[in-house]
């Protein structure tokens, strides 16, 4: 599908019935994004417990974004967070981990097309973000290190890489890769505002109370998770921010900023106990918008 500015039309989810196409998060549009990240919860839908009916109209319908991540501190010699404004006490952060684009044929009756699974490596640095005050840390993933890993051998929900690319449905890698080179771009820097400064500046995902830091805290706790950090995108020419149009319908940082919300990030007590805002250990990801190209 083509992936111009016009292609993907956006609006927030109150704003839906005068619009063509949306986006609305997750928790919104009824998807119980927290275990499926996980992986605690099938999401085949009527295929469970039968047998598999007719494979679901070739149609986008809807996107959804979800990453799980390993977080582990790169150590300085036997040396970690130093008080000194030495090198050594940069607090960078080593990434792995996969990026899940599911493809929906019906979002609402939750028929899935197929979800792509996309490994990546990168870093996070924990001193601030780019052209952003308030942001406290800043991810920078390696296009260099993306690799397809979807295997419908193991896991039939998985898409078939020849099906993503005759579909035209290879979000997953373009996301990942420079705009410029075939890319969308979006993905490879995401800016971080850590969950108690979040909280503390009262800044919202979006307008409205559940898509504040307090009310996706609470939202998360009740899942048995905690939010650790917001994660913001910056609009890319020709990019997914920037043709769907959430950068006019998301939070940012601060008034000035050019980063736009797209990540809650978070962590479960049972997989990860690490309370401070440097990431370390296990981590997943959702995107707060389900996109609803037109």
């Amino acid at each position: 599908m083509p992936h111009s500015r016009t292609a993907l039309l956006v609006a927030l989810l109150s704003f839906a019935s005068a619009s063509v196409g949306c986006v609305c998060p997750p928790w919104v549009c009824g998807w119980g994004e927290v275990d499926r990240v996980w992986g605690d919860e099938d999401v085949r839908g009527d295929r469970e417990g039968g047998d598999v009916e007719e494979e679901p109209s070739s149609v986008l319908d809807a996107i959804t974004f979800a990453l799980t991540f390993e977080a582990e501190r790169k150590r300085h010699g036997d040396r970690w967070g130093d008080d000194d404004d030495s090198a050594d006490s940069v607090q960078l952060v080593e990434l792995r981990g996969t990026l899940v684009s599911r493809y929906w044929a019906n979002y609402d009756d939750r028929e899935l097309l197929c979800e792509q699974h996309v490994s990546f490596e990168g870093e996070a640095r924990h001193e601030g973000a780019p052209d952003c005050e308030v942001c406290t840390g800043f991810i920078q993933l390696r296009a260099s290190s993306v690799v397809d890993v979807s295997n419908p051998l193991v896991d039939p929900d998985h898409c078939d890489p020849a099906r993503v690319e005759a579909l035209g449905l290879d979000f997953g890698r373009r996301l990942l890769t420079p705009a410029g080179v075939g890319g969308l771009g979006d993905f490879l820097s995401i800016a971080l505002v850590d969950a108690e400064t979040g909280l503390e500046e009262e800044l919202e995902f979006a307008a409205g109370d559940e898509l504040s830091y307090e009310g996706q805290a609470e939202a998360l706790a009740a899942e048995g998770a905690v939010l650790t950090h917001g994660g913001y995108l910056r609009a890319t020419p020709e990019g997914l921010v920037d043709g769907a149009g959430i950068d006019q319908v998301a939070g940012t940082p601060d008034e000035s900023s050019e980063w736009f919300a797209f990540f809650r990030l978070f962590r479960m007590d049972g997989s990860n106990t690490n309370e401070e805002p440097i990431l370390d250990g296990l981590y997943a990801a959702q995107s707060v918008w389900v996109v609803f190209p037109r």
